[in-house]
Order: C-alpha cells, then structure tokens, then sequence
C-alpha cells in the first residue's frame, strides 16, 4: 500500500510516505481471477465495481501484506489562509505553463491545498496555504498569470460546511503500485474539469461539495528508487511476464513527483443527498483510469472516524500518507480552469473597468494609460490638480517607484522644478541616469553619506515670526516623535531653546543647541544678546526651577543625531550651502538620498522631518509673493511615513496656495501614526492612485470611489492602479507605462556628471569644512569662562539617577533577607565572576549588565542559556515573559543572523538584539527582513536597554520576584520628567563604560 495512499494513522500525517529502497509487494499483481476478455467496461460498470471495492474489499486481501513502517506524524499546522483564485471567461489554460506553475508552487513551506468548492449554485477556486508562504504564493500565480486574480479572502469550505448537516468526507488512492501512472493531460483545450464543475453547481444554499487535493513536493529520491525496482541493469524489465513496467516506471518518472492526498467531500440535508452529490462528483476521477496500468479508486473508512474525517478536511490535514504522482499526473486534478469550462456557475474574474473623464484628458503630465472595451486613452493630470496633492499608496512591488519616476522624468523633460525624498536610494539612482543633459547644471544632490564633500543645511534659520513658530512646533515634534519617553516640560524647554537661536542676531545650529542646553556660562552670554524679554524670562527664572533633569531625552536624541561626523559637519554650518529658497524659485532639482544604511533609520527620519519642515516655511514665505509669480514646486516624498512633522496636516491644506505640490506615496495606511495626517490624507488630498493593497485598507480606499469596490482594489496586479482625480466619480482604471529605456553608456557617465556639477556648485571639500570648523571652536573655547569643575557630589547625584530608574522598591518582611536594589551610597559593584560568559570584555560586561538591569525588575536571569542549537548570550524570565538577548560586538553579520534563528526557533517570546555598532544592526535587519518573524526582535544599542525592559514588563504588582524569591513591595511611582531623567543617567553611564572598555 506504500505509495498508494492506503496507510492510515490515528494522528495527523505528513503527506510524504515513509521512504523505503521500492520492492515488489505480494500483492502487486493485478487482481485475481479470471479474465473475462469479452466483457468490456461501462462508465456504469466501472462507478459499481468502485463502490462494491469500497464496501466488500478487495478479493485478494487475504494475501498477507508487508508491515510498513509507521508515517511520520505532521507538526502542528501554522495559521492557514485562504486564496480565491479566478481568471478570465476566455482564459486560454496552457499544460506547460501550468505545470511550471505547480513546480513553483511546491517550494512552499507548508502543504498546499487547491480546493473547487460548490455551495449556493456558485463554484469557487481556492488555494489554502500557510501564513509564510502567502506572499510566495500570490506572486508566483501572478507571475505565470498575470490575467489570473487572488485575493485573500473568506475561508469558503470553512464557511459553507455546518454542523447539522449530513455529510460524507471519501479519499481515493492507487488500485496498483504506484510506479503504474494514470492518465496524464496532455492538453487542457477540453478541460477535464468540465463534468466536475457541473457536479458541484449542483449544491444548494444548504449543501456543499467540494473537490479536496492537497500536495506537496516529495523529498525522497523515489524516481531512482521506481528505476532500479524495475529494471533488469540494462534497458530490459527485470520482471519477464511484464516487460510494459519499464515504459511504464519511465513515463511516471519523467517530471518531479509529488505526495497527493485527493478526495471529495458532500453535505446535505440527508444522507442520500450527500451520496447523490458524491457520486456526481466521482464520475470525474474515471477519465484518469489508464487500461493496463493504473486508476483511482475510493478508500475503505473502516478505520477513519467521520469526526476525524471531517476535522482532517477542514484542517487541510490528512490522517492518511498520500499518493505518489508526477507532475504530469497531478496537472489533471490542479489546475486553473480553462475558457472551455463554460458553465455559468464557475466564479470568474471580471475586472472593473471604467473610461477615462474628461478631467484627465489632454495635459502634458502622463500617468498611464486608460483601458476600457478594448480602447486605450492616456490618462494625464494637470498642474492646478497636482498642486492639491497625490497621494500613491499599494503594497510593495506593485509598481509605485516606476510611477513615481516618470512622473519625475516628465517634470524634468519640461522643466518643472521638483525635489525627491528617498529613504533607501534606489530611486535617486534610477533618476540620475535620466536627468536632461540640458539641465545637469539643474541639480542638487543633497547626500549625506558622501564622505568627501559636504553641503551645509542649518535648519535653525528663519525669515518671518511664523517661520520661527513653524520652525519651533515641529522641531519639538520630531523629537518627540522619535523619542522613547518624552513630556511637557521637555517640550517647553526645547522650544523655547530653539526660539532663543532663532532670536540671536547671529543665528545659531544644532550644535550650537546642544551646548546651549549643557553649558551655563554659554548660554548665559548668548542669552545676553537676544531681545525677546520672554526669552530671556524663561531661561532665567523658569529653568532654574525646573532643572537640568528635563533635557535628559533631548540631548540623547541630539547625541544620537550629531554623533556621524558626517552630520554634524552638515548641520554646523549657520549660512549652509543649500539655499532651499532659491531651489525651490528657481525650479532646480533637488535630489535627497537619504539611506539607512549609510546614516542610520532613525537619523534619516529626523534629517528628512526638518527637511520638509523647512519647505513649508518656504511656502508659508511665499505669501510676499504675488500670486502669478510663485512658480510651481512639486515635493515628491518615497515612503513619506518617515518624514511626517506635526504640521504636514497643515502643509496639505496650505500649500496649494502658495505653489507647492506634494506627492506622497508608501505603502500601507496603518504606517500612518498620526490621525491629523491620515485624516489630511484621505480627506484633503485631490488626488488618489492606488495600486493592489491589502484587505483592511481596500475596505477604506474604496469609499472614495464611485465605481470600485474593496476587492478591485485587491485584483490589480503589478502596473495597474485605481486612480480618482477630485470627486469619488472621476475614478478610472489605469495601466502604468515601464520606465524609459536608458542606453548603458549614458547610465555610466551621466550620473558622474551630473555628481560632479552638484559638488562644485553646492558642495565643500570635507577638508576645508574641518579646519574652519575646528577655528570656530578654538576660538569659542578661548571666549568662554572657565568651566566649572564637576564636583563629587554632581558625581553622587548621577550615580543616584543612574540606580533609582522607575521607582522605589520598599521589602516587606521578605522570606529571606534579600536586598532589591544596591545602597544609594554604593557604586554599582562589578558584574559576579561566574559565570563568564563568551566573548571580549565588553561583551561581558553588558551580559552582566542586561543581568543586573533584569534582576533589578524582577527578572529571573541566566547567562549562557543551552539552547536546541547552541547557547544564548541571557536569557530573562517573569511569568510568562522569556526574553532572550543576544549581544553582538565583533562577530560577522552571517554569525549574529544564525543566533538570532536559533532563538527563533527555541519559544522565546521576545527577542533583543543589542550591539553598540548601528551599522551592524542596520545589516542584520535587512538579512532578517524576507525571514518569517512569529517571535518579535528589538535592535537596541545597550544605552536603550532600560526603555525596552520598563516597556516589555508592563505589569505593576503588588508583589515581585528577586532572584527566584517573591517579594511584597510597595511601588512609589515617580514622575515622568524623573522617569526620563534617570534614563538618561543610565545611558550616559552605559556608554562611559563602553568607552572605557573599548580604550581597555
């Protein structure tokens, strides 16, 4: 029975059968009796002979069969979903581009599940298939049939199958051993489908049918295991009375093999409904009977309870081993169905379509192109609708950055000023290559990861009082934004701080902030000089009463921003070269290349935020402007979520106003944190493109929409959008243009000279920007007053600051006399000398760090935990929290990735990956990106580790655990301001420490 799809466990089963070198069994032959050879076959006949096989037996199972070996049982299965899949009326099926398909499909991680299911008089096509391999999956049928469309939708077997109803669950194996093949389709023109859709159309609303077969790729080497059985060494049988097996064995084995569990499945009112639906169903499978070698035949559920039958259909599991078929054999039961199933119950994709309105005719900016009864028209947007905006959403790899860069192509052909925000830089590059020879003198590229020459962007510059406002409000809500703890006095003294540069007569820079926020002496003589009484108010009488303890977080954001020297040369400049006003009136190009990798995420995101900040005030600027001179300006922002300031909800509504068109595009809407802007976005922008997105945010974008529903939305395949230019009804479809073909030789030496002019108009030698740099602290150091020596108890204070993090733990009459936290008067003592742990000294000390830190909350913690695959560098525990960390300081990224999978496959619940180097953490994020995450990681520099411990362990109890012993506790739950401030403390020793140990 191996191989045949007989074996049946009473656990769940992985498809594949147990692999054994093949063998004849006692059994091979075919059955016993004589041959009557006048009695030919009927349809009838042969629908009899299997049911009488399903009840009585076969008449030579006295032959006793050899013992197989027990099947492998499944692992539990993952969250499945759900595809429907559907194609077009006149969909011509082709068998080789099918089964191509089919062996793209088994690379899957999970078994795969196709499913024809008839309930209601409509038959559906779906595809059930693991959590992980979703995304494969979709694009792989996408990219065999681009006609075809798949959804993720409703479990539709799951929903159509009751309770109450009657129903039967059948599977069908091998008659013979299963190196005899059936009959394979050769060609689809007549869809062996045909009688099958016509049986499942039969269901009524309160009945299902369903045609089951779940797949996947064997692992064995069956083929050359099926050759050698049969084979006599050379090119004879090794079995004389049956020399048609070596043909036989050879046409099974000319195309991959795959495990196959196939059966049918029927509900309906009564038993004999189910049985009448079942038995229409099976004529099906007859047409796959080859005379003389193989057929299907159904299976004996003696063993094989009707619950279990029914979970094991649900579950897309199966407590039998499956069949051993080839491609060839399988194509005929899995495939998408072609134009000659014509029936009118089969659900096919019929995609919307609607013709272009006249507002989108006729202009010089060209989207795409509109498709509708078999005309195309070009669909194109003019200027007053550009300037209320654009907004480009859809999943990634639907074809936003082709869009996004003709779009940008045509402004540059024509002449149109436009400034590009791209966070990874492939756009940028892709835009260089194009850039008219005409106006190569035209462009700015504003990258801050060139190492040699720097262009100067002091954002601390203003013209009019609302630009300093506009300049203050959102400086404070960058900030914010990016900080891990934050509150109102904070924002009150940084915006005040940023207020008194804007007021100096001189001017100031973000350097020139941190040491106004941290020098006293400084920022008394700066304050000298500055007229604004309110100012001067704050800084004297209101400060002193709130304390230095309130710019913990910001200048640990500051630090963390200035510390590439890279940027700090490019924000201490107070004239910068990037003149953004005369960019943007003059209609240059402004190309801003701003990738993680190369500055780090966070960085990027603030660099980009002041940055846009700094155009609004440029628009807000243009009200001195008469309305006919403010030249047309278009803003494109890539993945515009990273670049969000407090006041873009206003920058969309004001903007138009004055000359100042945005197009923003990313990717999913729930990328968008801030409700003020997501609320800007779906109500104020003119102009909405929307390519193929997922099913919450179809459910949303489509209410903007006249003609389109939700599931439009989720048909469109790579290239095609939904676009609506104003009101819900100027909606239409539209097919997007490739990017212009550019020739190799233009690619290689335009870009260099485009760079080239860039760096002599607007950019400084790296050199000269040092030296002058380096005066202009020397002689600030001369001018400034002696600085004020830190005293012991300064010292004392942030020691203090650096042990009483949260809060104050008091014991009450502990079980045993354990302390919870050091003496205030004590240093931290030294990390305990067992065990060590691997690795150099700073690895080991921020082992015994995140140690000590954990134990302090409660965490039970471990060193060097033994892992199934290695160790862990520490392991915490409280309750149901397990948290591993893993702790990165020399080794190579391969290495570091390793670790982190063998902490993903060991039931951690959280992850922290914590090393001191952000590029080594910016690499290992994109290794893990195309992993399936279940567990989720935190990449933490080590001065972050106690903001993500306080957010992981949520829990306030009224008791807590030291070192495996309960405590009770009284909690004294300190301010925010005091919570931020010893952070900071923290951090600022976390990183001394490391300092020191590196210099060690």
């Amino acid at each position: 029975m191996r191989g045949r799809g007989w074996h049946i466990a009473d656990y769940p089963v992985s498809l594949e059968p147990p692999y054994r070198p093949f063998f004849l069994l006692p059994d091979l032959e075919h059955p016993s009796g004589p041959i009557d050879d006048g009695r030919r076959p009927t349809l009838l006949s042969s629908l009899v002979d299997a049911v009488v096989t399903l009840f009585k037996g076969n008449a030579n199972s006295e032959v006793a069969p050899f013992e197989e070996a027990p099947p492998f049982p499944v692992l539990p299965a993952e969250q499945f979903v759900t595809l429907t899949v559907s194609v077009p009326p006149d969909f011509a099926a082709q068998a080789d581009v099918l089964g191509k398909l089919l062996l793209a499909l088994s690379t899957a991680l999970e078994p795969l599940s196709f499913e024809i299911v008839g309930h209601g008089g409509e038959v559906s096509l779906t595809l059930t298939c693991g959590e992980s391999d979703k995304a494969q999956v979709m694009e792989t049928i996408a990219g065999y049939v681009p006609e075809a469309t798949v959804t993720e939708g409703p479990d539709i077997l799951m929903e159509a199958w009751h309770e109450d109803g009657e129903s039967i669950v059948i599977d069908f194996g091998l008659s013979y051993e299963f190196f005899l093949p059936l009959q394979a389709v050769n060609s689809l023109k007549v869809d062996p489908y045909i009688p099958l859709v016509s049986a499942l159309s039969q269901a009524g609303s309160n009945e299902t049918a369903c045609f089951q077969v779940l797949f996947e790729r064997v692992r064995n080497p069956w083929e050359r295991s099926i050759r050698e059985a049969v084979s006599d060494g050379g090119n004879g049988s090794l079995f004389a009375d049956a020399p048609e097996f070596v043909p036989s064995a050879r046409d099974k084995t000319k195309t991959p093999l795959f495990a196959v569990v196939l059966r049918i499945a029927a509900q309906g009112t009564t038993k004999e409904r189910a049985w009448s639906l079942a038995r229409s169903m099976g004529g099906f499978l007859l047409q796959f009977a080859r005379p003389g070698s193989n057929e299907l035949v159904p299976l004996e559920n003696d063993e094989y309870p009707d619950e279990l039958h029914e979970l094991a259909l649900l579950a897309r599991q199966s407590f039998r081993t499956g069949m051993i078929l080839s491609l060839d054999e399988l194509l005929g039961f899995v495939h998408l169905p072609d134009a000659s199933v014509a029936h009118p119950a089969l659900k096919r994709e019929r995609k919307h379509t609607k013709a272009l309105p006249d507002i989108a005719m006729g202009h010089r900016l060209v989207l795409g192109e509109n498709i509708y009864r078999g005309i195309s028209t070009r669909a194109t947007l003019c200027t007053p609708d550009r300037l209320q905006h654009v907004h480009v959403i859809g999943a990634s790899g639907t074809g936003k950055s082709t869009l996004l860069l003709n779009m940008i192509e045509q402004d540059m052909q024509h002449g149109e000023g436009v400034a590009v925000f791209d966070p990874h830089g492939d756009l940028i590059e892709d835009i260089l290559s194009r850039i008219p020879e005409e106006r190569v003198r035209d462009v700015v590229v504003f990258d801050p990861g060139d190492e040699d020459w720097i262009i100067g962007f002091n954002m601390l510059s203003a013209g009019s009082e609302a630009e300093k406002n506009l300049i203050a409000s959102d400086l404070v809500g960058i900030f914010k934004r990016l900080a891990t703890s934050w509150g109102d006095t904070m924002s009150a003294v940084l915006g005040n701080a940023v207020i008194a540069m804007l007021e100096h007569p001189k001017g100031g820079t973000l350097l020139d902030l941190r040491r106004f926020l941290l020098d006293d002496a400084w920022r008394r003589a700066f304050l000298a000089e500055i007229h604004d009484e309110e100012i001067c108010f704050f800084w004297g009488k209101e400060y002193p009463l709130i304390g230095s303890r309130s710019i913990g977080p910001i200048l640990t954001r500051l630090d963390a921003f200035l510390r590439p020297k890279l940027i700090r040369y490019m924000v201490g400049e107070r004239r910068g070269n990037l003149d953004l006003a005369r960019i943007m009136n003059e209609g240059k190009i402004l190309l801003v290349k701003l990738s993680h990798g190369v500055i780090g995420e966070e960085n990027a995101h603030l660099l980009g935020s002041l940055l846009v900040s700094k155009f609004h005030q440029l628009a807000l600027a243009r009200q001195q402007t008469a309305r006919e001179d403010r030249r047309p300006y278009f803003l494109y922002l890539d993945e515009f979520q990273h670049f969000v300031t407090p006041s873009m909800a206003s920058l969309l509504t004001e903007s138009r106003k004055y000359g100042l068109g945005l197009t923003l595009a990313h990717q999913t809407l729930s990328q968008l944190h801030s409700s003020p802007v997501e609320s800007a976005i779906l109500g104020n922008i003119h102009t909405r493109i929307v390519f193929r997105v997922d099913h919450t945010d179809a459910v949303s974008l489509a209410r903007g929409f006249a003609s389109f529903e939700a599931s439009d939305l989720q048909n469109l395949t790579r290239g095609e959008a939904v676009v609506r230019i104003g009101s819900a009804g100027n909606d239409f479809n539209l097919k997007t243009f490739p990017a212009s073909k550019i020739e190799p030789d233009v690619v290689a030496t335009r870009s260099v000279l485009v760079l080239e002019a860039s760096r002599q108009a607007y950019a400084r030698p790296r050199s000269a920007l040092e030296e002058e740099l380096r005066k202009a602290h020397a002689t600030a150091q001369e001018a400034a007053p002696a600085e004020i020596p830190s005293t012991p108890l300064a010292q004392q204070e942030e020691s203090d600051a650096a042990r009483e993090i949260l809060a104050v733990e008091t014991p009450e009459a502990p079980p045993l006399a354990v302390k919870t936290s050091p003496p205030k008067s004590r240093p931290i003592p030294p990390p305990e000398p067992t065990p060590l742990g691997r690795g150099g000294q700073e690895h080991k000390y921020l082992q015994h760090l995140v140690k000590r830190l954990g134990e302090e909350r409660g965490f039970r913690a471990v060193i060097e935990e033994q892992v199934t695959g290695g160790k862990v560098d520490i392991v915490l525990r409280k309750e149901s929290l397990v948290i591993a960390c893993e702790i990165s300081i020399t080794t190579n990224v391969d290495h570091e990735v390793e670790n982190l999978k063998k902490c993903l496959a060991s039931g951690f619940t959280q992850i922290l990956f914590i090393s001191p180097d952000a590029k080594r953490r910016e690499k290992i994020t994109k290794k893990l990106r195309e992993m399936a995450q279940v567990v989720p990681i935190e990449f933490l520099a080590p001065e972050d580790i106690v903001a993500a411990l306080e957010r992981l362990d949520t829990v306030t109890p009224t008791h807590t655990t030291v070192r495996g012993y309960k405590v009770k506790v009284n909690r004294q739950v300190m301010s925010y301001e005091d919570v931020a401030e010893r952070r900071s403390a923290v951090a600022q020793v976390i990183a001394r420490s490391l300092s020191r140990a590196q210099k060690a």
